[in-house]
């Protein structure tokens, strides 16, 4: 990850003696310092690796939208509430495109990917009582509770999707950052579907000032982050035949 890459190479610096090696190394460290910090940089790669959004006006009409978790904080007391994180876009959104009429019922897809965890109960769940709670009926959400990653998100939303909407119109809704490697997922299980991507994070839709060239901001680290976590788990997925 970029911190670790940083610190790699100030600690690198700091421990060897003077002389060549000590110099690369500060060379290394100035150079990951400055570019994982600087937001112009950041916010770029971010905007061209995001999927593009989307006009409700300009979408068809869906029987089913499939939202994929990865959004609430579910081991958080008491559980009678849903506890949201960044990305509440994915069920805000799906919600909004239910009430319009563009999509007909919503499958929200995914488990708690913890293990002997007594307190933590499948994120769907949760998700589940917030569309409740905001008017859904139940006959039009449909729950899928085992999925661990956006794999298994794929692989049980396709036999639910098989089984019961086979050859209707599919909208997947996920995070605009994770789009790219969730469509490889579900294109990988062979259905036919379009997307509609919430939960933006590239700034890049505006001009920028000069402290976005110049200052390190905290923001630019989270953004290499992200696309780190992003482009290391499209290696490993592309590695284990996920995609």
């Amino acid at each position: 990850m970029p911190l670790s890459l940083m610190a790699l190479a100030w600690i690198l610096f700091l421990l060897f003696p003077k002389g060549k090696w000590k110099r690369s190394f500060l060379v290394v460290a100035l150079f990951l310092s400055y570019t994982f910090t600087n937001m112009y940089l950041a916010d770029r790669l971010m905007y061209w690796w995001e999927d593009p959004v989307s006009s409700f006006e300009d979408l068809n009409q869906y029987e089913l939208g499939v939202v994929l978790t990865g959004l609430a904080l579910t081991d958080r007391q008491p559980a009678d509430r849903v506890y949201f994180a960044r990305g509440a876009d994915r069920i805000t959104l799906a919600h909004r495109l239910y009430t319009d009429g563009i999509i007909k019922k919503i499958l929200v897809t995914g488990g708690t990917g913890r293990i002997n965890d007594e307190f933590v109960y499948p994120e769907a769940n949760a998700l589940y009582m917030y569309l409740r709670q905001v008017g859904v009926p139940d006959e039009d959400i449909i729950l899928e509770t085992e999925a661990r990653n956006t794999y298994e998100n794929a692989v049980f939303a396709a036999e639910i999707i098989q089984n019961r909407f086979r050859e209707k119109p599919v909208l997947l809704i996920t995070s605009a950052f994770h789009m790219r490697r969730a469509r490889a997922c579900f294109e990988k299980q062979e259905l036919e579907f379009d997307t509609f991507a919430g939960d933006f994070y590239a700034r890049g839709r505006r001009k920028y000032g000069l402290s976005d060239f110049v200052v390190p901001q905290q923001e630019a680290l989270m953004l290499w982050t992200k696309l780190f976590k992003e482009w290391i788990g499209m290696i490993a997925y592309k590695a284990a035949g996920y995609i």
